[in-house]
């Protein structure tokens, strides 16, 4: 048994003979506590403790995180999970709202960065918006909805910010305007419509604002004005 207990410790803590250690703050509480071999090294699971009573576990390897991290609840109920790897949040990761049952978003991580599809919730679970990251950017195509789950815009993003195309739509899932940004401004030509899907204006945008003549109309497709807002 003896043999058995040496070999468990030379596969779990390779650096050497194991300390289980506590680490206090200045008020003498206990802010952390885990293992280390006998080069320091931080090895195995680790807990961190928070002064508002919750508190966080992780898995170690030779002083860096590898294996998962929780972010607990004072009563242990888990709010965040994931996996570590080399010291940096990798594959799939998820976080709870305080009642530690409804998602509050869920998604990728490769080194650190938040990469391929992500989801982000509503407190009572409805979906918020959904789309992907590329190297920690919103990239490409995004939807988003309001609280009762209708959809309110679509449209695509560039390294975080709106870029080609995007609808917004009312309530009743009728178009409510449809163009280009760039760069994060409104771009080129827009369309603006009534609830019953009958055109309300249009006219062009340059760095997001209006410029040259805007045509608007009434419920019946007349135009009523035209409106000049020069170059």
């Amino acid at each position: 048994m003896k043999v058995l207990a040496i070999l468990m410790a030379l596969l779990f803590f390779p650096g050497g003979p194991e300390t289980y250690v506590k680490n206090k703050g200045p008020n003498g509480s206990i802010e952390s506590e885990g293992w280390v071999c006998n080069k320091a090294l931080r090895q195995g699971t680790w807990v961190f403790h928070n002064p508002d009573g919750t508190f966080e576990t992780c898995d170690y390897r030779d002083n860096k995180r590898r294996g998962w991290y929780k972010f607990h609840r004072a009563d242990s109920a888990v709010l965040k999970v994931g996996p570590y790897y080399a010291d940096k949040k990798q594959r799939y990761w998820k976080a709870y709202y305080p009642d530690a049952q409804t998602l509050q978003w869920e998604g990728t991580y490769n080194d650190d960065k938040r990469t391929d599809w992500w989801r982000f919730y509503y407190e009572d679970g409805v979906l918020e918006s959904v789309g992907k990251y590329k190297n920690d950017f919103k990239s490409g195509y995004w939807e988003f909805f309001d609280e009762s789950g209708i959809k309110t815009e679509v449209g695509h993003f560039k390294r975080g910010v709106r870029d080609d195309w995007w609808m917004t739509f009312y309530p009743n899932g009728n178009p409510e305007s449809f163009g280009d940004y760039r760069k994060g401004e409104k771009s080129g030509w827009w369309i603006y419509g009534y609830d019953d899907k009958t055109k309300k204006e249009e006219g062009r945008y340059e760095n997001g604002r209006r410029v040259g003549v805007w045509e608007q109309y009434d419920r019946s497709g007349e135009p009523i004005q035209a409106k000049d807002y020069g170059e």
